[in-house]
């Protein structure tokens, strides 16, 4: 067992690959290896979480162009330099203010967890097999309480 392996299991979080929807539950797939079938009775929330930057590492970002432009100060004509501002700091200012990911949690009821890393292009696509695990699971647990 390799670190990232027992600090997953001490924390109760696995990552996955790939969600597959089924009759009673869901499958993930970690790659090649490893596969893991969760029954919707097992399944406690599945949602989609978007995180930002932390504020300190947004200025130490935002820090860097203005940094390279005070030393083109020191060495470039003043044309140069406004030249060099202009394409440096806007473009990383607008990028790291919206700097956003998301990552999709699948949240069992023992407290394990399995994670995600969502792109922004597949964001919907996401949404989407969210709505149907909530949807099967939901049309599960009803089914479920029917046969009691």
């Amino acid at each position: 067992m390799n670190i990232t392996t027992i600090t997953n299991i001490i924390a109760g979080t696995a990552k996955f690959d790939s969600l597959t929807i089924v009759e009673n539950g869901l499958i993930l797939k970690n790659g090649k290896r490893a596969e893991r079938t969760i029954s919707f009775s097992e399944l406690d929330n599945i949602y989609i979480k978007s995180y930002k930057l932390n504020p300190l590492f947004e200025f130490a970002f935002i820090l860097f162009p203005f940094l390279f432009v005070f030393l083109s100060i020191q060495f470039l004509p003043f044309e140069m330099v406004l030249l060099v501002a202009l394409f440096t700091v806007v473009p990383v200012f607008i990028k790291v203010y919206n700097y956003r990911w998301y990552r999709l949690k699948v949240c069992l009821k023992d407290g394990t967890f399995f994670i995600k890393k969502v792109s922004l292009r597949s964001k919907s696509e996401t949404i989407s097999i969210v709505n149907s695990v909530k949807k099967e699971g939901l049309y599960y647990k009803t089914n479920a309480m029917a046969h009691l």
